[in-house]
């Protein structure tokens, strides 16, 4: 071990947090980056010889030894307590609570008048305190404990047609990648932290601007000041244009870039980590598993393509699972058939039942690695909803069943109204509750075509309100991505596994981090990273395969420079993307459309993004 003597110490911390945050970077490559960063020569067993000291290295084509096994991202508590919600309501211990200071701004810097931008306090899917968002049938029950989305009124919203139209609004698709992956501006967040003196500007707005002026072709201040349209301004909520020469000076109060560029890799690393599978390990010692976007649930841990970001999936986790302050709201109960041994043992752990109620709750990355883990949850009922379509055994239960109501819902962003019946289902085990199914069809076509179920009773959730939030949540139906890997498994997870080398081109995370670790970058070049990494996770999560190993300038010109319109409502924001002549087709744009509709992606004040032609 004496090798690591020779190294100071803030080369041996730079060594591990490295590995920490890539995991597959080699020893060879490691001596490279050291060698640029800290400009001495270091040696591949002097690398290896900190790792192993910090058990971080194993032998060459073996995995780790048992006890030893290094996690691609190991969420500390300090890290649990950043990502998990701050909630008014009380948590359980499993769940840890953070909270924000105000931001304050300085009006030399950046400023600008803003559409609906957030307080740094609100965090994703939580409205903030004078807003708060309580649907009228459920804010009537005083003994109802479920957070609801959306309200009626927000439900029948229509937007108007004849708005605004802004050029390059398809850049809205790198804002959901963002919002998808944190709760508060990443490069501005980072920015703040290494800002001249901690200066109190409006670095959130500044970092995204320098992030998605890129999408319209800008590259730099100066570009900038020559931009003439609103697109950019519209896109990030912003009602005038900001002053250029403020990027500059913000840019160039960074002192410690060495300090920025290694703490934007080990970030990058973290929010760009994706999550595979959530386990729920049951008193019977059974395992429940659910993909990470609640498509289903499943017989076993498995590759299929239905990831989503760790901050994204752990926030869910303190919502849905650790105070099911909201409903957790499946696609589907299952292919077509009897209902699965595992949702059965879901439906009895949701319903507190002895023997199979929750001990704890497992995180998995992509590759199978344990990422998190949650050692107390409470003891009590929990509410699902889930779709059961034609095929299920369920659903064709629930057809000759005689209905306890009937009702009709409006979607007025979808231009749609459902005609609904409600019928109650015996419980699927001896003693106990029924369930309850709302059958849905499109008014005046007769037949449904989709029961929404659920434990829940009428003091949890009303028929309505069963209707409206499955609606809301899985808006593409029978057209949607996630309900065909659920009824085609076998096949998804083959073609998954033949595509898991793709990951988007030269320009995926992994690249991009590399690139960075590897030679000096101001802030311009930092935020061009970011921006290539924004986009790699558009190509890898939204987009059709066929535009994977597209470049930024085709992106650009094919999809993010596409016009079109944007609407504000109280819980949702709706684009309306406009095709171009000659550009890319309009089967992929709605194939991009499904995906974000089925993400449930929130900006910064909770408003669920929704897209449209």
């Amino acid at each position: 071990m004496g090798v690591i003597h020779k190294l100071k110490s803030e080369v041996v911390d730079f060594i591990v947090k490295t590995k920490h945050a890539e995991p597959g970077v080699s020893c060879r490559s490691l001596a490279g980056i050291v060698s640029k960063n800290f400009n001495i020569r270091v040696s591949k067993s002097s690398i290896n010889a900190v790792l192993k000291e910090a058990r971080l290295s194993s032998p060459v084509g073996r995995r780790p030894t048992a006890g030893h096994k290094p996690k691609k991202f190991r969420i500390p508590e300090e890290r649990k307590r950043q990502i998990l919600p701050s909630r008014r309501e009380a948590i359980p211990e499993g769940a840890k609570r953070s909270g924000a200071s105000p931001a304050q701004a300085d009006p030399k810097t950046v400023s600008a008048k803003r559409q609906g931008r957030p307080s740094p306090a609100v965090k994703r899917g939580h409205p903030s305190p004078e807003k708060a968002i309580v649907p009228q049938e459920i804010s009537q029950d005083k003994g109802s404990a479920l957070h609801l989305l959306p309200s009626r009124q927000e439900a029948q919203r229509i937007f108007p047609e004849d708005g605004m139209v802004w050029d390059g609004l398809g850049a809205i698709f790198l804002k959901a990648a963002e919002w998808e992956i944190s709760d508060t501006p990443v490069f501005g967040k980072l920015l703040k932290e290494y800002m001249k003196g901690g200066g109190l500007t409006d670095t959130d707005l500044a970092g995204q601007i320098m992030v998605f002026m890129r999408a319209f072709g800008l590259q730099n201040a100066t570009d900038l000041s020559r931009y003439d349209k609103q697109g950019l301004w519209a896109l990030l909520g912003i009602k005038q244009a900001v002053d250029a020469r403020a990027l500059d000076n913000i840019a160039s109060s960074v002192e410690d870039k060495a300090g920025l560029q290694m703490n934007f890799s080990i970030e990058m690393a973290q929010v760009f980590t994706q999550v595979s599978f959530v386990k729920l390990l049951l008193e019977d010692g059974e395992g429940v598993w659910i993909d990470a976007q609640t498509s289903g649930v499943w017989p076993q841990q498995s590759k299929i393509p239905l990831s989503s970001p760790v901050n994204k999936v752990m926030a869910d986790i303190a919502k849905q699972l650790l105070s099911n302050r909201e409903p957790l709201i499946f696609c589907s109960a299952g292919a077509a058939g009897p209902l699965s041994p595992e949702f059965g043992s879901l439906v009895a752990a949701f319903n507190n039942r002895e023997g199979k109620r929750i001990e704890k709750i497992f995180v998995y990355d992509m590759e199978g690695g344990e990422l998190a883990q949650f050692d107390v949850v409470a003891k009590r009922k929990r509410v699902f909803l889930a779709g059961i379509w034609p095929g299920h055994d369920l659903f064709q239960e629930s057809l000759v069943l005689r209905s306890a109501a009937s009702f009709s819902v409006k979607t007025g962003w979808m231009g749609k109204e459902w005609s609904c019946r409600e019928v109650a289902l015996p419980g699927r085990q001896p003693g106990a509750p029924e369930l309850r199914v709302v059958l849905i069809s499109e008014s005046g076509n007769g037949a449904p075509f989709l029961g929404v179920l659920t434990n829940g009773q009428n003091h949890d959730i009303s028929a309505p309100q069963m209707a409206l939030t499955y609606l809301w949540r899985w808006p593409a139906l029978r057209e949607g991505f996630n309900l065909a890997v659920v009824n085609n498994r076998a096949q998804m997870q083959a073609a998954y596994e033949q595509n898991s080398g793709n990951q988007g081109g030269d320009d995926s995370q992994s690249h991009i981090i590399e690139r960075v670790m590897s030679g000096e970058m101001d802030v311009p070049g930092l935020a061009e990273a970011y921006f290539g990494m924004l986009s790699a996770y558009c190509q890898r999560h939204y987009f059709p395969a066929r535009h994977a190993s597209k470049d930024i300038k085709s992106l650009i010109s094919d999809i993010y420079g596409i016009n079109g319109k944007m609407s504000y409502g109280d819980q949702m924001i709706c684009v309306q993307l406009m095709l171009k002549e000659n550009g890319i087709s309009r089967e992929d744009v709605e194939f991009a459309i499904r995906r974000i509709n089925e993400r449930s992606i929130h900006d910064y004040l909770g408003r669920q993004l929704f897209l449209k032609l």
